[in-house]
C-alpha cells in the first residue's frame, strides 16, 4: 500500500516498484478506483464471462506483471474483500463465471487516507 496526498507521485513510485520486480518485463496496468463506476468496477476487474460475453478484466491484463490500483479506499469494501481473496489464492472467478482463473501479478495499491482497523486480540496473544 502507498500513502501519499494527492499529486504527490505515488503512480511514480509504483512504477519504479514495477521497474525492480521479477514481472518488470510484464505490463503495468492502472486502474484508478476513483474514476470507475462502483456499478461496473467489478466487471472491469475481474471480467466477465457468460454465453454472449468474455470480457478479460484488469486482472488478467496484468498477467506477469503488475497491477496497480489508486484511491484502492473508493472502491465498495465488498469488492476490496475479493481484491483480498485474490491475494490469498491468487485466483479469482470472472463475473458471471464459476471456473476460477489464475493469476500471476504483482498488485499495488494507493490511498491519500490512511484508514486504522481496532483489532482486539486476547490478553496472551501479545505475550
Amino acid at each position: 500500500m502507498i500513502y501519499g496526498e494527492s499529486g504527490t507521485g505515488k503512480d511514480i513510485i509504483a512504477k519504479e516498484i514495477h521497474k525492480y520486480s521479477i514481472n518488470k518485463n510484464g505490463p503495468f496496468i492502472i486502474l484508478n478506483a476513483a474514476l470507475m463506476d462502483p456499478d461496473n468496477l467489478e466487471s472491469e476487474l475481474f471480467g466477465i464471462q457468460d454465453n454472449n460475453t468474455n470480457k478479460v478484466g484488469y486482472l488478467e491484463k496484468a498477467e506477469n506483471g503488475t497491477l496497480f490500483i489508486d484511491e484502492v479506499g473508493e472502491m465498495p469494501l465488498q469488492t476490496q474483500a475479493k481484491i483480498l481473496r485474490v491475494l490469498t489464492d491468487s485466483s479469482f472467478y470472472r463475473v458471471g463465471s464459476n471456473m476460477p482463473v489464475n493469476i500471476n501479478a504483482r498488485l499495488l495499491c494507493s490511498s491519500t487516507a490512511v484508514s486504522y482497523t481496532h483489532l482486539t486480540l486476547p490478553t496472551s496473544d501479545l505475550v
